[in-house]
């Protein structure tokens, strides 16, 4: 644990660090940006938890500080809002390297989360598997895709509501309207996939796939508090906003996938409780890359990947918790 959050702070802080480049780094100047993600303006209102409050929530039920730091807002609010508590995460990543003709490509680190669900329902299983990772290449994602395979897989039902892909990190200011002085930088969501949506293919009865690619030229809204009606707006329109670009060598992900099964059924043909299993795996996409070996898929390189075990037992403790 000492060195995921060795890493995590590092990382963080060269992060907070970086400076934004002047060009998307292939010699275009004047590239066309692409809004990908709006976030509504939400004014606070009681008995909503804000972020630090989700943030403070998720440390008393166990996640580490390198979790909280690394996953993004919509997947931690949607683990408070499930009342999940941490049970345990990955024992090693292997890598933090992508690998091309034995030489090593540094820059990409993940782990692996397994969160309980508490449930009310009489001998049911609820777990979500989280895997975060941290982009520091100077290339994009481009069709790059996100693997899980486990033997208890096809016990399990996914759960739509608790199964995301979300694309986020300090973005650089952009452009704005009706806004003075907006700041230089902020935490911004890029990409955002809920349910369905997340699942691209289930490869067999134990695998399951999501593909995605992160637009270099991705630009995150945020919504400001519409101008009141005795301010002469900038433009036409009263809309406040403020337009950040994602940096597209340094942001993070998070992917989500929720389950729900019987225990009964994932535990009969074991001692109770079983112990299972789920490998995850990042792969790269790169036309000029072959793959050399008979588990190899062309054109994609294996980036970050690792494993995570765990017991299928529920927990309950924070049910009408927290609401």
């Amino acid at each position: 644990m000492k060195a995921y959050q060795k890493l995590g702070a590092c990382a963080l802080t060269a992060l907070f660090m970086l400076l934004p480049c002047g060009c998307d780094g292939n010699g275009i100047l004047n590239p066309t940006y692409t809004l990908t993600y709006t976030a509504p303006y939400a004014a606070p209102q009681a008995g909503v938890a804000d972020a630090e409050e989700v943030d403070a929530a998720l440390s008393e039920r166990g996640y580490s500080e390198l979790f909280i730091s690394w996953t993004g807002d919509e997947t931690k609010r949607m683990l408070y809002d499930a009342g999940a508590t941490f049970q345990t995460e990955c024992s090693y990543i292997d890598g933090g390297t992508f690998i091309q003709d034995g030489d090593p490509w540094e820059d990409m680190y993940a782990h692996v989360t397994v969160s309980h669900v508490p449930t009310d329902e009489e001998g049911v299983v609820r777990k979500v598997v989280t895997y975060n990772w941290l982009w520091a290449r100077e290339e994009a994602a481009e069709d790059d895709y996100i693997l899980c395979r486990g033997d208890f897989v096809d016990k399990f039902s996914i759960v739509p509501e608790q199964t995301l892909l979300e694309v986020h990190g300090r973005g650089s200011l952009h452009n704005s309207q009706n806004v003075e002085d907006p700041e230089d930088f902020a935490d911004c969501i890029f990409l955002l996939r809920r349910g369905s949506d997340a699942l691209s293919n289930f490869a067999d009865e134990k695998t399951v796939e999501s593909y995605f690619a992160v637009d270099p030229y991705s630009v995150s809204r945020q919504m400001q508090q519409p101008l009141p009606s005795y301010i002469a707006p900038q433009s036409g329109s009263r809309e406040a906003y403020i337009d950040y670009h994602i940096r597209p060598n340094w942001y993070m992900g998070s992917y989500s996938l929720g389950f729900v099964a019987s225990a009964e059924e994932v535990n009969a043909p074991y001692i109770a409780p079983y112990v299972a299993q789920l490998d995850i795996y990042y792969y790269h996409y790169d036309e000029e890359y072959r793959a050399n070996n008979m588990f190899g898929v062309p054109n994609y390189r294996l980036g970050a990947w690792g494993d995570v075990t765990f017991d299928l037992t529920p927990d309950n403790s924070y049910i009408d918790r927290d609401k």
